[in-house]
């Protein structure tokens, strides 16, 4: 932090340093550079005056203010996770989550918001039109915090350009991720192939990865495609899909596929959505494609677990030599 500036003129008192210091590394812990080079100019400026009381007033407003704080309150731990309560805090954690830090003595940066604990606290109306750890070809990191939506909606825009992977609100999640209580409506639409676009996850990359009481009212248009999760490893839990999902490859309205080596569990979930496969017959390989109501694919697992989850919704293949099937198009369990 640039916060050792301050010593170079703080030479009043030791006591004022240790005052500016004790402040700074409990009210300003999360304060970028840019913000504690504000504070040093107006410690400067207050030097200038010759009067250390108008330093002291604004350092302290600095530290209460919600421009100096990240995002609409908390500090990310469990007992005070961040608070999301507009479309501006969650560009905030989609920038801090979508761009790779190099380390200057080699490789990355850890990505310290990555596994924060954060709360959803209102609906967000204004259409979101990017991705949270949006990881593709290196770029990005991975989700694996929490991530409680309360409840609360969160409507989507999001529309690729074919030259992308992975969209949903959470692109990428790892093993220590857990997205729950959250509701999507909206749209996702991508043109790429294999892209695994989905409304509330793309891609969960361990089977201890948790989606737990989401819903999803978008409509979904992609290759291999769901409502909750497009690839998604773990478990599964009170899940409900109520929007459109249009696949050109494997479809599913829960989950889209799941594969070795992992062992999922899918329990509890629900389709109500119009599901879709547009995919046509071209080789003996494209047969293992279609649509489902729950999971598109189970593919080559040995354990995995699909239990007490219902369709009631409509299930169609464009080809009708492909499979559909109310729970699993396809299931090698």
């Amino acid at each position: 932090m640039l916060i050792s500036k301050f010593k170079d003129v703080a030479t009043e008192s030791t006591s004022l340093w240790n005052s500016v210091l004790a402040t700074a590394n409990s009210s300003l812990k999360n304060v970028a550079d840019s913000e504690i080079n504000v504070i040093f100019v107006f410690w400067k400026s207050a030097k200038m005056l010759n009067s250390m009381k108008y330093f002291i007033v604004i350092l302290l407003l600095l530290a209460v203010s919600p421009l100096y704080s990240q995002f609409s309150g908390g500090d990310g731990s469990p007992e005070n996770p961040f608070l999301i309560s507009s479309l501006k805090d969650l560009k905030e954690m989609a920038d801090s989550t979508n761009t790779i830090i190099p380390d200057p003595e080699g490789g990355v940066k850890p990505c310290k918001f990555c596994s924060m604990h954060y709360k959803l606290t209102r609906n967000i109306r204004d259409s979101v039109r990017f991705c949270i750890a949006h990881r593709y070809q290196q770029h990005g990191y991975i989700f694996d915090g929490v991530f409680d939506g309360q409840g609360y909606k969160i409507t989507l825009a999001i529309a690729d350009n074919a030259s992308n992977k992975y969209f949903a609100l959470f692109s990428i999640i790892g093993k220590n991720a857990i997205i729950k209580n959250l509701v999507v409506d909206g749209y996702v639409k991508t043109t790429g192939q294999y892209d695994w676009a989905s409304g509330i996850v793309s891609w969960s990359q361990s089977e201890s990865a948790q989606i737990i009481n989401c819903v999803n009212l978008a409509r979904i248009e992609s290759w291999g495609t769901s409502g909750i999760a497009g690839r998604h490893h773990g478990l599964s839990e009170g899940n409900i899909n109520l929007g459109t999902i249009i696949g050109r490859g494997l479809t599913g309205g829960v989950i889209g596929g799941q594969q070795w080596p992992y062992s999922p569990k899918t329990i509890n979930c629900l389709n109500s959505g119009f599901v879709r496969s547009t995919r046509t017959f071209v080789d003996l390989y494209t047969l293992r494609s279609g649509a489902s109501g729950i999971v598109g694919a189970v593919s080559w697992i040995d354990s995995g677990i699909i239990s007490n989850s219902l369709n009631v919704g409509v299930i169609e293949t464009l080809d009708k030599r492909l499979f559909r099937k109310g729970i699993a198009a396809i299931d090698d369990h």
